[in-house]
């Protein structure tokens, strides 16, 4: 009988809590980090996907055939922002030419890895979990 009553009591304070605010406001918090894995994903010619950019045609472009990491003038890099929305977390870019790289290289080029998708869940987990106790308390 006190087990069914605290289990009554726990899923109640549960059962009102918003996972998505939780998730949102920590991935807002960490925004820069999350977006810093996505540009080490690029430097390295890895895709979202698993998949990676390719090649250069010319070795005299850059010193090198591979990766192509996407980087020229740093204006794609700058535009990459992290977001949440309903607790699902999107990368997309603010810079001019995104369009025409997503065309290139596929819409892969801004999003997370399995792995680096795991060390963003591990980045806002605190905070996840900060933000859950204030919405208990509150």
């Amino acid at each position: 009988m006190a087990f069914e009553l605290l289990s009554t009591f726990v899923g109640d304070l549960f059962d009102g809590l918003d996972y998505d605010v939780a998730i949102d406001s920590a991935v807002k918090l960490h925004d820069s980090e999350i977006e810093d894995l996505n540009i080490a994903q690029l430097r390295k010619g890895e895709k979202a996907d698993g998949t990676n950019t390719g090649e250069y045609k010319s070795l005299a472009y850059k010193g090198r055939l591979r990766p192509v990491d996407l980087n020229k003038d740093g204006d794609f890099y700058q535009g990459i922002n992290a977001k949440s929305k309903d607790g699902l977390l999107t990368l997309d870019s603010t810079d001019e030419k995104t369009g025409k790289l997503q065309d290139k290289y596929g819409d892969a080029i801004l999003g997370l890895t399995e792995e680096n998708m795991q060390e963003a869940a591990s980045i806002i987990l605190e905070d996840v979990g900060d933000n859950l106790i204030k919405q208990i308390i509150s």
